[in-house]
């Protein structure tokens, strides 16, 4: 409906596989860490972007979200997780800027504030939101849960 091809966004998504997965590097080769979706969504947000047309990207998943607002410490997480030495190709983090994100965590607390969440005892049900969240695998610590509460 946007004038967008499948071709084109098969061609970007692959562009952006291919950079985002040589990215870093270990001493086994190319790390990889987006897979087919992630890329996806990415291409279509970067077409859109070039067309003007305003977006943002809902992603909770860490390690896509790391490799566009904080590529180095992504690296420090891999190292941490793969307990090697990883080495970053910094020419592939153009490739990765300037996509808007959002997490669940920030659309939801965005419905509480507007009050689009019709249930009373608001800080119970901001409670029982962001811990949902959490436990079904949302990225977010127990202390980023009682700031958010704190600011609401």
């Amino acid at each position: 409906s946007l004038g967008i091809d499948d071709s084109e966004i098969s061609k970007e998504t692959t562009n952006l596989m291919n950079h985002a997965n040589a990215i870093f590097k270990s001493s086994r080769g190319e790390v990889k860490i987006i897979h087919l979706g992630e890329a996806s969504c990415l291409a279509l947000s970067k077409i859109l972007t070039e067309k003007n047309i305003k977006n943002v990207m809902g992603i909770d998943e860490r390690t896509t979200r790391m490799l566009i607002e904080k590529p180095q410490n992504l690296k420090n997480l891999l190292e941490k997780k793969m307990h090697t030495k990883i080495t970053l190709v910094k020419e592939n983090f153009s490739f990765f800027k300037g996509f808007k994100v959002i997490r669940s965590i920030e659309l939801m607390y965005v419905a509480y504030k507007k009050g689009l969440v019709k249930i009373k005892d608001g800080n119970l049900v901001l409670d029982a939101i962001l811990y949902a969240l959490k436990f079904k695998g949302a990225s977010i610590s127990g202390d980023e849960i009682e700031e958010i509460k704190k600011i609401a």
